[in-house]
């Protein structure tokens, strides 16, 4: 209808077409924008974990983060005492500089067949959003977690929080055997 309006007024078809082309090349950065604002993914914080050493009854591992996190144990049916350390010395290298309490300095915990998890932090381990904005050691802390004898398990150490029902502290007065 527009169009036969505009061509009984005089107007040609190649000044008509035109002008929609214009209109079309026009509207394309607003279409993109709103496009990639409504894909956008959200970043996901890190958490670096190294290993530092691990024997019969105990694993100590580096860990950086920039969310809350879980520390989960496969070995049901299990005592584990996870003890964290904010500031010190590893391999004559300071860490913890920059570095905040995720949670309990202490935490004990015994898992059943359904509960798995054996930690669970608070906060991240680094002050500062970024980890890559500084020394990651300096943002990092140590954790040692001792378990049963025998027990032999693998530890996972996932980003975010855990179902709480899945966490089953107990009292930390009676040391893992």
């Amino acid at each position: 209808m527009l169009k036969r309006y505009l061509l009984d007024k005089g107007f040609k078809k190649r000044y008509v077409l035109f002008a929609i082309l214009a209109m079309e090349i026009v509207s394309l950065p607003a279409a993109a924008g709103i496009i990639s604002q409504s894909f956008k993914q959200a970043d996901i914080p890190a958490l670096s974990v190294v290993l530092l050493e691990e024997t019969e009854q105990k694993a100590r591992y580096v860990i950086a983060s920039e969310a809350a996190f879980h520390i989960a144990a496969d070995v049901t049916d299990a005592h584990y005492e996870v003890r964290i350390y904010k500031k010190g010395e590893v391999n004559s290298q300071s860490f913890g500089e920059k570095a905040q309490m995720p949670g309990a300095a202490l935490t004990c915990s015994h898992t059943k067949n359904e509960q798995t998890t054996i930690f669970q932090s608070l906060r991240r381990t680094s002050i500062n959003l970024d980890l890559n904005k500084d020394d990651i050691l300096n943002q990092a802390i140590i954790v040692e977690i001792k378990h049963n004898a025998g027990a032999k398990p693998n530890f996972s150490f996932v980003r975010g929080s855990t179902d709480i029902k899945t966490f089953n502290p107990i009292n930390c007065l009676s040391p893992v055997s």
